[in-house]
């Protein structure tokens, strides 16, 4: 991603520790900004694999997710980097709050928002299998939903970034489930206070196993991909219109 002071900035899945945060400039100029360190114990306390890009806040610092690892879990962390390398712990998921966020996140007018591809429980302690959250600048974090259901009816495994849409609310999608005979995968929306649709649910002709997001364009309509699925079985592009008011889609 290009940052307000015109470089780039990226994130390397291993190599240098468990991973790092790197800044090039437009010329080519490359920095290592960090590595997260590794440790003696069996988990990195900065987390590790932070394989999913970079976010710039309001304050001008970076922020992204390491998939695994954090102090005394392995479940992942969300961190913080300024431009010159200062780096803090945000969150440590503990598997009850989400597990393995292994999108980036997305900047919101409150925090930021983002998802855990396992993990999680409700108040009513069930167990789900992955969540949304939210976390703010300074660290408050939230589970904002987890998907639950013994028949996975909601989606399960959301690995992509969600999307803010035109609406004001945040737009995923989720790798597997759907519910019955369908677990291709789903599409779903949640807005800021946590508040949860199903959009959509996969068959295979028209597409299985969404690994990305959604993009929305100016007439408002969504676009997407499929890694299966589709008359030859190999993936779809597709589009999807969504009334609000009834949350009614077409592929």
């Amino acid at each position: 991603m290009q940052a307000s002071d015109g470089n780039l900035y990226g994130t390397t899945e291993s190599g240098a520790g468990n991973g790092s945060i790197f800044k090039i400039t437009p010329s080519g100029e490359f920095t290592t900004v960090h590595v997260l360190k590794q440790s003696a114990a069996s988990h990195s306390e900065d987390g590790e694999q932070p394989n999913s890009g970079l976010v710039e806040g309001d304050d001008k610092n970076l922020y992204g997710t390491a998939r695994s690892g954090g102090k005394d879990s392995g479940y992942g962390t969300v961190f913080r980097v300024s431009p010159a390398g200062g780096f803090t712990i945000l969150h440590t998921f503990t598997r009850l709050d989400g597990a393995y966020p292994a999108a980036g996140l997305t900047k919101g007018r409150d925090g930021f928002y983002g998802t855990t591809s396992d993990g999680g429980r409700t108040p009513e302690g069930r167990f789900t299998k992955g969540t949304v959250f939210r976390i703010t600048a300074s660290g408050e974090f939230k589970m904002l939903h987890g998907f639950e259901g013994s028949s996975h009816d909601e989606g399960t495994d959301p690995e992509a970034r969600l999307l803010l849409a035109n609406d004001g609310s945040l737009y995923g999608t989720t790798k597997w489930g759907g519910g019955g005979s369908n677990n291709y995968g789903t599409i779903f929306r949640i807005t800021p206070d946590g508040t949860w649709d199903l959009v959509y649910t996969f068959i295979r002709s028209d597409g299985a196993y969404p690994l990305s997001g959604l993009i929305q364009t100016k007439d408002g309509a969504f676009y997407g991909l499929t890694s299966k699925g589709g008359t030859a079985d190999a993936g779809t592009v597709y589009k999807l219109t969504v009334t609000v008011e009834d949350l009614s889609s077409s592929p």
